[in-house]
């Protein structure tokens, strides 16, 4: 059993590390478009219900291996599933890599190759905080969690394109507060509810260039007649300062049907809310026409989707756990006014999200140490893009859960194997934490 143990340390490591150091020689770029431009743009994709606990990362952030304090946002029906009560911790640490392949080269600069420029970023957060307690048929939870991260690498394109930043540099994160309630109305039925209020910031700086217009005096031409739409020429600089301030509250209804004795269904629902962004922005121009700085402070919005999530747990015996989520996310109704980029109408693409997770137990004769958890999952999630460069950012997960009397320790590796043509961003993560049961 030592040995099972060592292997499933070994394996996560491997996995969490081979996630960071693969790369691609070639990686597509075309300015712009995706976490370059988007503001709001979560480390990792669109499509996030807020932190999983690690034991739930490690099965690909399914729903029914999520029974901790964290259930609250994500399902809270499945608190129902605790008997005692709980207080558990999970810390995230994620490293962001950003590529671009620098294919598309100035008019003056015809002489310089392509090439592939990396950047990359690591950061590391208290995710999530929280206790249940049960009351009889009710169980009752308050959470503190990461809702997202917006903390993207330095890049610069070399490129400077116009109406597309040249260099950006980004951090934010959109923190949450959620107090969640569950009843168990018979063996087989559950429901809950929950609030949460999210509250954070992002801070962004980024520089473009804009147009020139090349003109030629010719004969018989009574204006110089334009001959060519210079994009590129550095002459003047655009520098832009943005600093949000993002609240919100949504709700969560969940419930559990349990039509066997070796599996169970789940169904959770998240409506429509609007996250309210208070931003100022300031552009400068430097080079070229003089002109003043301009100042902007007003309230904005964004509207985030309707979510329904399917969830699965099935059981073909005792100690194995194979679990399964089919989440629809409606972007199709997504809207914003935020006005500081026209990009964000790139959203508007409903897309379906696949999750599946594996667990077996494993007994330990080790006396205090019960049980070792070995886990595993997948995640395939199409991202809400409504233009051509539409993909998926699909992620193998992987780790392990020892259980040490009422003690809980997890560990999980998130990581990224999109397709190399849509590489340009990754996020791998690793995380650990720890329950306590009493």
């Amino acid at each position: 059993m030592k040995k099972a143990f060592l292997t499933a340390l070994v394996l996560c490591f491997f996995a969490f590390s081979f996630g960071f150091s693969q790369s691609t020689d070639k990686t597509y770029f075309w300015p712009g478009l995706e976490e370059y431009v988007f503001h709001m743009l979560p480390a990792g994709g669109w499509n996030s219900l807020g932190t999983f606990s690690p034991g739930s990362t490690a099965m690909g952030e399914t729903l029914f291996s999520s029974r901790g304090s964290s259930s609250g946002y994500l399902n809270p029906a499945f608190l129902a599933e605790l008997g005692r009560p709980q207080m558990s911790m999970s810390f995230r640490f994620t490293e962001n890599n950003y590529k671009t392949y620098k294919d598309f080269i100035p008019l003056y600069r015809m002489n310089v190759k392509p090439e592939t420029a990396a950047f990359s970023r690591d950061t590391n957060y208290l995710d999530q905080a929280g206790v249940a307690l049960p009351f009889g048929s009710w169980v009752v939870a308050a959470n503190y969690f990461l809702f997202q991260e917006f903390n993207i690498p330095d890049v610069k394109s070399g490129i400077g394109w116009s109406g597309f930043p040249d260099k950006a540099r980004q951090s934010g994160d959109l923190k949450g507060i959620n107090v969640a309630a569950a009843h168990n109305f018979s063996p087989s039925f559950s429901m809950g509810f929950s609030v949460s209020y999210v509250f954070g910031d992002i801070s962004r700086f980024q520089v473009s260039h804009p147009y020139y217009y090349i003109l030629e005096n010719r004969l018989g031409e009574k204006r110089p007649v334009l001959v060519e739409i210079q994009t590129l020429v550095p002459l003047s600089t655009i520098s832009e300062n943005h600093s949000l301030d993002l609240k919100g509250v949504f709700f969560g209804f969940g419930l559990i049907f349990k039509p066997g004795e070796n599996w169970q269904m789940g169904l959770s629902l998240r409506p429509p809310f609007e996250i309210r962004i208070k931003a100022d922005m300031k552009t400068s121009y430097e080079g070229g026409v003089k002109r003043p700085d301009e100042f902007v402070s007003d309230d904005f919005y964004t509207k985030q989707p309707f979510v329904a999530v399917a969830s699965f747990l099935y059981k073909p015996i005792p100690q194995m756990g194979l679990t399964a989520d089919l989440g629809y996310w409606g972007w199709g109704n997504f809207s914003t006014d935020f006005t500081s980029s026209s990009y964000y109408y790139y959203l508007g693409k409903s897309i379906f999200k696949l999750n599946l997770g594996a667990s077996y137990a494993i007994e330990l004769p080790f006396g205090i140490l019960k049980e070792l958890s070995v886990r595993a999952g997948y995640i395939y999630d199409p991202q809400p893009y409504d233009y051509d460069e539409s993909f998926s950012r699909n992620f193998v997960c992987a780790g392990f859960c020892l259980t040490m009397g009422c003690v809980s320790l997890e560990t999980a590796a998130k990581i990224s194997v999109i397709s190399p043509e849509a590489q340009r961003f990754k996020a791998n993560q690793l995380r650990v934490g720890a329950a306590l049961t009493f």
